[in-house]
């Protein structure tokens, strides 16, 4: 969170509506992170992280839920920070762990909701699990095609969230690779 403070915590002293209640209630405990907190923090994930990659040792790669189970909108208002905390159960680590991962589209639950798995490896392995991804995604046949439309040149569609939202602290970074809002509702941008 401290991380994060130093980036959005500017935006939020100056303009605190620019910011949802929900991410300035969680970053307001920021600012009383020490740094001695944190470097203990650090070496306890590094002692971590060496007893996940000795795990990994001989795999090419591992493949998880994307999430436990969707949430509605309703359930995410409720209770936003427990909601996205179980979101990322099966995937929160990997950024922790630097590893690299994947999201991939394999097929439709029985109420019509969208379902995925993650492959993820170790850091540099993008390549391979991309490739891995699109081999599954030919053999199910199953890409869902307003997500994963072709790109047109040299462009991708993105979805993005949180401060990277048009408006928000972050929506500058994508702006300034040229992105552009195509969808609202979904907040799903074009980007080169």
């Amino acid at each position: 969170m401290a991380e994060r403070y130093s980036v959005a915590g500017e935006l939020m002293e100056k303009n605190p509506e620019a910011v949802l209640p929900v991410i300035r209630a969680v970053l307001a405990k920021a600012p009383a992170v020490n740094g001695v907190q944190t470097f203990r923090a650090q070496y306890r994930l590094q002692v971590l992280k060496a007893l996940c990659d000795k795990a990994l040792d001989g795999l090419d790669c591992v493949l998880t839920p994307t999430l436990g189970r969707p949430v509605t909108l309703a359930e995410l208002d409720a209770e936003p920070v427990l909601r996205n905390s179980e979101l990322g159960y099966y995937t929160h680590f990997m950024n922790l762990l630097d590893y690299a991962a994947v999201a991939v589209p394999s097929g439709f639950m029985g109420n019509g909701l969208p379902w995925g798995i993650t492959l993820f490896g170790r850091a540099f392995t993008d390549q391979y699990l991309l490739s891995v991804a699109d081999a599954l995604q030919r053999q199910q046949g199953s890409a869902a095609p307003a997500l994963t439309a072709a790109a047109r040149n040299d462009r991708a569609r993105l979805v993005v969230c949180g401060a990277h939202l048009d408006g928000l602290a972050l929506n500058w970074q994508l702006k300034q690779r040229g992105a552009r809002p195509i969808n609202a509702f979904l907040n799903a941008i074009e980007t080169s």
